[in-house]
């Protein structure tokens, strides 16, 4: 999906927090996370069930991850929705096959592994360009270990989004129009 986005050959793209990674001759998927799959599936069914009568509420599966959304939703039915997602998702984290964390205006089931989008970034310097100079680009809490594995690594940790919110990245874009820009430039040079 991120690919696609994105759309810059030649990149290492990561999704799903890193669980999954492809580009630069690499193929990867987190071994572990994979035990999950099935309950993701069953899980995103049943909430998006539950959740169809809530307007704005929607549910992403992604394979080795799930979220809902809730953004569109009006703020007095938000409640609703995270009560629906945390009693749906209760059994998963009870037996320790998933997590939950808390995103923008989201709530995430991921595996229980111990695994996060800055190890992403430190595996494909290890398996792709030891030497390259990362660049990791996001929007949210859940890219504060990319920014400073990027920056521990030499590189630049980059924020999308306004001045107004705590980041350890050295770096800021106003909006995803400014990635796309700043990749273009990059790609020139």
């Amino acid at each position: 999906d991120v690919a696609e986005r994105v759309g810059v050959p030649g990149l290492v793209y990561a999704g799903n927090h890193g669980l999954e990674i492809r580009g630069g001759g690499m193929e990867y998927r987190h071994p572990v996370a994979n035990a999950a799959v099935s309950a993701m599936t069953e899980a995103a069914d049943s909430l998006a069930e539950a959740l169809a009568s809530i307007p704005g509420a929607m549910v992403e599966n992604k394979g080795l991850t799930l979220t809902v959304h809730y953004r569109r939703t009006p703020s007095e039915l938000q409640g609703r929705v995270m009560a629906v997602f945390r009693d749906a998702v209760q059994p998963l984290i009870t037996g320790r096959l998933c997590r939950v964390t808390v995103a923008k205006a989201a709530l995430e089931l991921r595996p229980a592994v111990d695994w996060h989008k800055g190890r992403a970034v430190e595996l494909i310097r290890y398996r792709v360009a030891p030497e390259a100079y990362p660049v990791y680009i996001g929007d949210d809490a859940t890219d504060e270990d990319a920014f400073r594995a990027a920056q521990d690594a030499g590189g630049a940790g980059v924020f999308v989004g306004p001045p107004d919110g705590d980041t350890c990245a050295g770096w800021r874009l106003d909006s995803p129009a400014d990635v796309t820009t700043t990749l273009a430039d990059l790609m020139r040079l």
